[in-house]
């Protein structure tokens, strides 16, 4: 008999849990509809975009030679009207700005370019019990 007791208890405590998860579910759901909705109306009483001149868009190029980037890395681009100044955003998540005939400020490395964690050829260590890069495998080693 206690042992059926224990049981229906432990069934009911999953219960309420699975309620309480459901619930929690429902309320992420809620708030991320709401912040989607924010930003919808955030971005409709932004500026309009227009389609860029020719100038602007030879500028856009210009910085994107200077900084060597890829177009296929290019997440997004826009002339700022009060300076004139390209503003770019790569896939990386860096955000630059360049002014027409200018040289590149700093070199972006690949990772601020593409947004990817370069891949590195990793060996097993037996003495770490994990992988390390190939790379730090014989660092700070001496012949002795």
């Amino acid at each position: 008999m206690e042992r059926e007791e224990k049981l229906k208890e432990r069934e009911e405590a999953l219960k309420t849990r699975e309620q309480r998860l459901e619930e929690r579910k429902a309320s992420l759901i809620k708030r991320e509809r709401i912040i989607a909705e924010r930003e919808r109306v955030s971005i409709e009483l932004g500026e309009p975009q227009r389609p860029l001149s020719k100038d602007e868009q030879k500028l856009i190029n210009e910085t994107l030679k200077v900084y060597k980037i890829p177009k296929e890395y290019l997440f997004h681009a826009r002339i700022d009207p009060n300076t004139g100044e390209a503003v770019i955003v790569t896939n990386g998540g860096k955000k630059l700005r360049h002014r027409k005939g200018g040289e590149a400020k700093f070199r972006l490395t690949e990772v601020e370019i593409t947004g990817e964690l370069p891949k590195e050829e990793m060996v097993w260590h037996e003495k770490l019990n994990q992988r390390i890069p190939s790379k730090g495998l014989f660092k700070g080693r001496k012949n002795k």
